[in-house]
């Protein structure tokens, strides 16, 4: 790790009761639906944070899968330290109560949620009953991607076998969920007629405005009319700048490929402030001196 990140992990474990085989295909979309779960609640939470998943072993007995999760950020951008050396054991938390919180919710908002003084939020479904857990953890109920992941790994779980359950573990709390536990976590909260989020791509000229030297922590880019934070998914390009063929300067700017993914609120407003951005090919490497050149800004308003 460089000296200009900060880095967290903490591990997860995967355990479907049962057997100790299980079929191809659902391993793969639990593998694939579990990272993208992490990145997405990563997101939600420090947009300047970069979280991924590893698969760390396979355990038999019943089928279980351990993950490593790795959390990085700046070390320029953090003023307070301790937040980010907890940050991927926080995340894994989220994650396991978004799933708590879904089978509480069965497939409904909540009626009402109360934040209290001892720091949690507290979540009343439509019976009156309440789940206690952190505010972050609302995540399920307002990220549609992080519903649809969730809601598809039950999905998928429940379709290989709809006789049995599985056991999230992180550290010594295991979350133990049954058959009629997963069909509630199966269901997906209703969208009251708002759009699904879209995702475009674009290609543009944006200036660097904060760069990070090893790893795959946020960049910041100013597009022209709008700053934003990015994930840069071009390893060519990240590993040129790791070696240090890219010397930065004041006024450097890339030309890239990008993909920009907005969500919409209950009118149908697009909430540009919570877009997901990712560089997905950057081209010539670092460019210099924009100031003194004619820039092509992409349109994605």
């Amino acid at each position: 790790m460089g000296g200009n990140l900060m880095e967290s992990r903490a591990e997860l474990s995967f355990r479907i009761h049962g057997d100790s085989e299980v079929d191809a295909n659902l391993l793969a979309d639990i593998l694939s639906n579990v990272a993208e779960l992490t990145q997405e609640i990563s997101r939600d939470q420090d947009p300047q944070n970069y979280a991924k998943m590893n698969v760390k072993a396979f355990n038999e007995g019943s089928f279980e899968v351990c993950f490593s999760a790795i959390a990085v950020a700046a070390a320029t951008l953090i003023a307070n330290p301790d937040y980010a050396i907890h940050f991927a054991s926080y995340i894994m938390k989220l994650l396991v109560q978004c799933f708590e919180l879904k089978k509480h919710l069965q497939g409904q908002r909540p009626a009402r949620t109360e934040d209290r003084q001892d720091g949690n939020r507290y979540y009343f479904n439509n019976d009156g009953n309440v789940y206690i857990g952190d505010r972050g953890a609302n995540v399920a109920c307002t990220n549609i991607r992080v519903d649809e992941l969730a809601s598809g790994i039950a999905q998928r779980l429940s379709e290989h076998n709809p006789s049995v359950g599985f056991t999230l573990g992180t550290g010594n709390e295991n979350a133990v969920f049954e058959p009629n536990d997963i069909v509630e976590i199966a269901k997906q909260f209703p969208v009251d007629g708002v759009p699904a989020p879209v995702t475009a791509t674009h290609n543009g000229d944006l200036i660097i405005c904060s760069a990070n030297f090893s790893g795959r922590a946020k960049w910041q880019f100013d597009s022209g009319n709008r700053k934003f934070w990015a994930t840069i998914d071009d390893d060519d390009f990240l590993d040129a700048f790791s070696d240090g063929q890219y010397p930065l300067k004041p006024n450097d700017y890339i030309n890239a490929d990008f993909q920009v993914t907005t969500e919409f609120d209950g009118t149908g407003m697009a909430q540009h402030k919570t877009a997901r951005y990712i560089i997905t090919k950057v081209h010539n490497g670092v460019q210099h001196d924009a100031r003194h050149k004619q820039l092509k800004f992409a349109d994605f308003d």
